[in-house]
């Protein structure tokens, strides 16, 4: 097997089957700005908050909002809605160009090259050498080594996930929904 191939193989395993399966608190990151607000490394979104008016926002579909043909998405005013147009810019709508917005997001992690650090936790970096061994045996059509392989490499990604997204230990069994009711 070429480096290279090795390489894409260390890769995908990397930012696809590990990066992409949760939104770890390793790749959180927040920005502040005015609208529109480019976040180019943006892989999900958390929430956006209008910190001049100290209000959160609603994040809406953009098509959504041209549902009504009276709408126009210069009207100005105070923001009450956000949504993302492209890949990477974050909207608000009614359009306002002088609020201060903060958007807290998860971003994807750079490509690993030559002597590159992974961003997940030290302790988990041998989880990206299971993910690529079980792409590589994927690729040589060994059904009964893939299968193995990405067996142990799932059951290890879950106690990643344990590990790094089940902190709260003292807490109901289910999530709690606090409405503001001045929101609309």
């Amino acid at each position: 097997m070429s480096n290279e191939k090795a390489l894409q193989y260390l890769n995908a395993s990397y930012q696809v089957d590990i990066c992409e399966a949760e939104d770890w608190p390793f790749l959180a990151e927040e920005v502040s700005g005015t609208a529109p607000l480019v976040i180019s490394s943006m892989r999900s979104l958390e929430y956006v908050i209008d910190t001049t008016s100290e209000r959160k926002l609603v994040a809406i579909d953009r098509r959504n909002l041209t549902d009504d043909f009276t709408v126009k998405f210069t009207t100005p005013g105070p923001p009450l809605f956000y949504f993302i147009d492209g890949e990477a810019e974050i909207e608000v709508f009614p359009a306002n160009t002088t609020d201060i917005l903060t958007a807290r997001y998860y971003r994807t992690p750079v490509r690993l090259a030559g002597a590159g650090i992974p961003v997940i936790p030290e302790r988990f970096h041998s989880l990206i050498i299971d993910g690529a061994v079980a792409r590589a045996y994927e690729d040589s059509d060994d059904y009964e080594l893939a299968q193995n392989a990405n067996t142990k490499f799932t059951e290890r990604l879950q106690k990643m996930t344990s590990a790094l997204m089940e902190k709260l230990r003292d807490g109901p069994d289910g999530y709690v929904a606090i409405l503001d009711p001045y929101v609309l």
